[in-house]
């Protein structure tokens, strides 16, 4: 059986991206760098840094919603942002509050 997925009020959902599309990877000279890694001086470690900011696709769009459309890239802030078990696509739900940007 096929179900659908509509948030209510001024809630989105989202998928975000596993990679930031908008962030630059490769520099003129063609070195490849990732900005998310980092050597913690602490404990010697080669870490992944916390976003605290991730960027995704705007899948569905409360009725209440006036600047955020589906199909829109946004950043949004990450610790406002819950998971949504929905066949497991990996959405997340985000009050149209916590959008950051709309590109």
């Amino acid at each position: 059986m096929k179900k659908e997925i509509m948030p209510i009020y001024n809630n989105i959902i989202l998928r975000p991206y596993k990679n930031n599309p908008y962030v630059i990877e490769k520099t003129e000279s063609g070195l490849i760098y990732n900005d998310e890694d980092f050597d913690n001086e602490d404990s010697g470690e080669h870490e992944k840094q916390e976003l605290v900011i991730m960027c995704a696709e705007v899948v569905e769009v409360g009725p209440e919603c006036k600047y955020v459309q589906v199909g829109d890239d946004v950043y949004f802030n990450v610790f406002s942002a819950r998971p949504v078990p929905f066949q497991r696509q990996g959405f997340m739900l985000c009050n149209e509050m916590n959008i950051i940007s709309v590109m």
